[in-house]
């Protein structure tokens, strides 16, 4: 089966050279749960980032559905992929009425929340 996303090589170099992150090839599972631990300033935050298609990697790639990331685009991968701060900012309800929320702002919203929950 493939992965619902993964990394082949994926790097991260800061501005002034050092690797943040180097040659991260890890595959999540559709359905499945991942803890992604670590000490404070080990980039956790950074490599979650990096799958959310907020920051930009160096080198290597992120596959999303099987798919090249840059094959569909990043605005549309962003769209797919949801990341939740360390401190979020929940509305009253349950959690996925929580995650239901931005795709309220779209059209054909229940589907669309419904491919993505599944």
């Amino acid at each position: 089966m493939t992965p619902l996303l993964e990394t082949h090589q994926l790097c991260r170099q800061a501005d002034d050279g050092t690797l943040l992150i180097e040659d991260l090839s890890v595959a999540f599972p559709a359905g499945s749960r991942t803890a992604i631990m670590g000490a404070p300033g080990s980039g956790k935050t950074l490599l979650l980032r990096l799958l959310a298609f907020l920051d930009p990697i160096t080198s290597g790639e992120i596959r999303l559905r099987g798919n090249l990331v840059p094959d569909h685009g990043i605005p549309r991968a962003r769209r797919q992929v949801q990341l939740i701060s360390q401190k979020p900012v929940l509305i009253e309800g349950t959690v996925r009425e929580n995650l239901r929320l931005p795709y309220s702002f779209r059209g054909n919203r229940d589907r669309m929340f419904d491919e993505a929950w599944h």
